[in-house]
């Protein structure tokens, strides 16, 4: 194990129609200066714009299907049940072929508190969240390297077959 990381961000994303065109930006950070330029953004977006199909605003007055984007299970997997899960994604790509000399392994959750607002009254809320187990393999074979791998994701980590993920990265590696 090479590397570690917990981290939190957030964000905020705008756009708006200024003469029929629709301009976006996003940023991170949330103070006076960062939300003026947020603006100039969608400004500069919407004028660099050359699509010419129409873009509306979604009023929101209808019905909205409801979507299962959350896994309140996905909340309770521990640092330490991720690690374990990266060890055995680089046994189990080690074991498929013995041509495997390392790799890069990521094990990943991530929750997303939305909220979506706009001018017409909408305001709409939802959490989601999603696992990604990825594997990326460099194998060798008389001297030529190889490099690749592939990614799985899903709302239940448990479902996710990490020989299956180990398999395909090798495969497309070799």
């Amino acid at each position: 194990l090479i590397d570690y990381q917990s981290n939190m961000t957030r964000g905020l994303g705008f756009r708006g129609m200024v003469n029929g065109r629709m301009g976006y930006a996003s940023t991170e950070a949330f103070d006076d200066e960062s939300v003026a330029q947020l603006v100039k953004g969608v400004l500069e977006s919407a004028q660099l714009c050359e699509d010419t199909d129409t873009e509306f605003l979604h009023k929101g007055d209808d019905q909205v299907p409801e979507l299962d984007l959350y896994n309140p299970e996905l909340d309770n997997v521990s640092a330490a049940d991720k690690l374990d899960m990266v060890h055995k994604l680089d046994e189990a790509c080690r074991a498929e072929d013995p041509r495997v000399k390392n790799g890069y392994n990521v094990v990943e959750t991530s929750k997303a508190k939305v909220r979506i607002v706009n001018t017409y009254g909408m305001d709409r809320s939802f959490t989601e969240n999603i696992a990604v187990l990825q594997a990326e393999v460099n194998s060798e074979e008389n001297g030529f390297v190889s490099s690749s791998g592939h990614l799985v994701y899903g709302r239940d980590i448990n479902a996710i077959d990490v020989n299956a993920l180990a398999k395909e990265a090798v495969k497309r590696s070799i």
